[in-house]
């Protein structure tokens, strides 16, 4: 039986872990002249846009029916995937750190092949985040207001009458990421309010980290 829930769990997951996989197969097969810190960067570069881009995909095409029915399968587990996810993407700023510090060791300003490897795993590990918290709180607000925890208050009240789409939580993730504060739409439940707590130091911490790394490239390529 446990192992049923497991095989389950995996399943409805199943894009998830390809894009783990396709990351890790790259990294893999990439020449180990790259050093270890690097080739990880690349493969978690693929995995960020593999997951981003499915998700995304998927998100601008479903219909809110569709949303209840994932949010169902998905919900077993939904909060211990959403923080390894959000600790893989931090991972990833620590290893761009790493890579920095191994240039700056060898002497000399920084290629532009790392700044765009950089670059890309910034933007990745950013919009992979806040995906998820996007994907977190659509599933958070069907499951409370439709299906096995029904609540007299919705997670989240957005403006108008309409049933929110996966773009309405992409909105609030987003400005949440990018302004640290949640715009136009209420949070409602004391739970979903912990939720954006975290998404919020979260969001801080990453911008905070950014903007030194930004520092740090710049005063590199200063260097002759």
């Amino acid at each position: 039986m446990r192992q049923s829930i497991w095989l389950r769990r995996l399943w409805v997951r199943r894009r998830s872990l390809f894009a783990l996989a396709a990351g890790a197969v790259t990294a893999a097969l990439l020449p180990s002249s790259l050093g270890p810190v690097t080739r990880a960067l690349a493969g978690w570069c693929v995995t960020c846009t593999g997951f981003v881009g499915h998700a995304w995909w998927v998100m601008l095409h479903a219909t809110a029916d569709h949303i209840r029915e994932r949010a169902r399968e998905q919900d077993e587990g939904a909060g211990t995937v959403l923080v390894l996810t959000v600790l893989a993407a931090m991972a990833g700023m620590v290893a761009i750190m790493l890579e920095l510090a191994g240039q700056h060791a060898g002497g000399g300003a920084i290629s532009g092949a790392r700044i765009a490897l950089v670059g890309w795993t910034i933007l990745g590990s950013w919009a992979l985040i806040h995906t998820a918290f996007a994907i977190h709180y659509a599933h958070e607000y069907h499951i409370n207001t439709f299906q096995r925890r029904p609540s007299p208050h919705q997670p989240l009240v957005f403006p108008g009458d309409s049933q929110p789409l996966y773009r309405d939580f992409l909105y609030f993730s987003f400005v949440i990421g990018v302004a640290s504060q949640t715009a136009d739409v209420a949070v409602g439940t004391p739970s979903l309010r912990w939720v954006v707590m975290w998404h919020g130091i979260v969001a801080f911490f990453f911008n905070a980290t950014l903007i030194a790394l930004g520092v740090n490239i710049a005063s590199s390529t200063l260097i002759k």
